[in-house]
Formats: C-alpha cells, sequence, structure tokens
C-alpha cells in the first residue's frame, strides 16, 4: 500500500519541481523494491531524474520516446506526430483511407486542421455510397494523392510540452469555436502571466467535427461548435490540478452568441436544447465576440493541407 504522503496524481502527471520528482521516484522505488520489484526505464525532460544515485536502468534521453501513443522529445520538451504513409503503389480506397486516418493517434487533436481533412474525403465517400475497395473518383484520387504527399511532413512539428510560465500568478483559460459548411472546430489556449508581467499563450487541445450529413444551415453549426466548446472546458477544468482564475470562450457568429444568451423556453426545440446544455455546463463563462479573421479556430475548421 502506498504511504500517505505518495499521491497518485504526482505519479501520472510528474511534479513541478526537481525535488518533487525526486521524491516520487525515490518513494515509489522504495515501496516496489520492499515488494521484490525492481522499477526501470524512466524518462524524464530533467536529467538529474533519470541519472541519479539511484543507478537504475534508464531510457536514452536524447530519443523520441512514445508516450501515451505520442512521441516526446525529451531533450527539447515537445510533443511530435509521426505516421506511415500508405505506400504510393497502393489504390486509394476507402478502407486505406480509414486505415490512414485510424494511423494518427491525436488524442489532444493538436493535429486538427491537417486530420479534418482527410476525415471530409472520407465523409465525402460515404456520400457516394462506394465501396470499400472500389476505386476513387478521379477528383478525388487527386485530392487523396496531394494530401498523401504532404501528411509525411506532420513528423517535423514539435509542439512544446509546457502550457504554463514559471511561478504564474495570474491563469486564463480562452475557448473559440468555428464552423464552416463542411466542418467545425474548437481550441482551448491557456493565458499565464508571471510576477513579471510577461505573458505566455500556448495551444492546450482542441477538437474537430465533420459537418452532419443533413444539411445544417451554418449559424446551427456554429451553435454546436460552441456546445463542443463548453464540453471540452469542463474536461479541462476537471483533468487540471491548477487553479484558473478566468474562462473566456468566443466565437464569431453573433446570431450563436445571441442565442446562448436567451432563455432556452424561447427558442426552436434544436437550438434550445444545445443553448440548455450550454448554460448547464459552463454558467459562469464569459461569452464574447472574435472577428473571424482574429479566430484561431479558422483553421482547424476550413482544414489545412499544408502540414
Amino acid at each position: 500500500m502506498l504511504r500517505n504522503d505518495f499521491y497518485i496524481d504526482d505519479l501520472l502527471s510528474g511534479g513541478n519541481s526537481v525535488s518533487t520528482l525526486k521524491k516520487i521516484k525515490t518513494d515509489l522505488t522504495n515501496i516496489l523494491h520492499s515488494a521484490g520489484f525492481t522499477l526501470h526505464k524512466w524518462i524524464s525532460n530533467e536529467s538529474s531524474i533519470v541519472n541519479n544515485h539511484l543507478k537504475l536502468p534508464t531510457l536514452p534521453t536524447k530519443e523520441e520516446i512514445k508516450t501515451l501513443g505520442i512521441c516526446w522529445n525529451t531533450t527539447d520538451d515537445n510533443l511530435q506526430y509521426k505516421t506511415q504513409a500508405m505506400a504510393k503503389t497502393d489504390r486509394p480506397t476507402k478502407r486505406s483511407i480509414l486505415s490512414t486516418i485510424t494511423q494518427i493517434y491525436d488524442p489532444l487533436v493538436l493535429m486538427g486542421p491537417t486530420i479534418i481533412c482527410a476525415k471530409i474525403v472520407l465523409q465525402q465517400l460515404w456520400k457516394l455510397k462506394l465501396g470499400w475497395d472500389e476505386s476513387l473518383p478521379l477528383d478525388l484520387h487527386t485530392t487523396w494523392i496531394k494530401y498523401q504527399e504532404k501528411i509525411e511532413n506532420m513528423s517535423l512539428i514539435a509542439i512544446p510540452r509546457h502550457v504554463i510560465c514559471a511561478e504564474p500568478q495570474h491563469i486564463e483559460m480562452h475557448g473559440f469555436c468555428d464552423a464552416l459548411e463542411s466542418a467545425y472546430g474548437v481550441c482551448i489556449y491557456i493565458r499565464s502571466m508571471n510576477e513579471s508581467g510577461k505573458i505566455y499563450t500556448q495551444l492546450l487541445c482542441a477538437k474537430s467535427r465533420v459537418a452532419p450529413l443533413k444539411r445544417v444551415t451554418l449559424p446551427r453549426l456554429e451553435l454546436c461548435g460552441a456546445l463542443v466548446l463548453a464540453k471540452l472546458g469542463q474536461s479541462v477544468k476537471q483533468a487540471l490540478s491548477i487553479n484558473i482564475d478566468a474562462i473566456h470562450y468566443w466565437s464569431n457568429s453573433t446570431i450563436a452568441l445571441a442565442w446562448i444568451k436567451h432563455s432556452p423556453e424561447e427558442l426552436q426545440t434544436f437550438i434550445a436544447n444545445r443553448v440548455a446544455d450550454i448554460q448547464r455546463i459552463a454558467p459562469e463563462v464569459r461569452w464574447a465576440h472574435v472577428k473571424s479573421q482574429d479566430n484561431p479556430t479558422d483553421i482547424i475548421s476550413r482544414g489545412s493541407k499544408d502540414t
């Protein structure tokens, strides 16, 4: 049994200081050693944690390590993504496209602008009711080949793992949502400020969805995006162990923002149900308008083929 001063949360998520990490490693190693288990393969972005007096087997610190399905470069403390593109001689089909999409494990959806393009192609194939191994129409075949040639560049993208400045004095969460006729998406940023007033802003996570097959008006899709944002924000608050001083959500749809401020009883059923959920999930959040050209979620809903 773990001692009272040993915290499972710290074991899973690390610590905020080197001394905390060393204590976690020492306590856990001693506890397991008392039962005859030898804990090894430590990995950290702090070299003193990997190479200390315990002399346990370790993983190399200058390589990309798979962590929960994502590559972690411990030297630069960055997250990176790897995918194996389909062989150029293969004939693109609905089956092979789905296989390529599922190869990309992206729980934080940081590669959302790239992945949504593939999902849109797959949805178009469903609309055409093609079989799993049928050849693609010429236009979609060309689109997919161009997409496939660039998807390998995803491995060149490095995303900082740390999203908060050192010794933050004020932390805010800012969420953005946007929609187009083909897809809609949301993203959440963490904005932190230290004692000297220096501000550090970093993307934390995102989410993207293709628009439903049944046509929905753009304002309603914007409202759907707002609901996804509210749910994602709730999950982020529950997952983070830090105190968030303020939460702001942004949308470039004035119609969706007006709906969110209304009483659900005054709205149509489709709109009322989503507004009621938003108001229930995020009653304390401040909703505000952002110009389309300033909305960072635009690239998620629009998609980016330039990985």
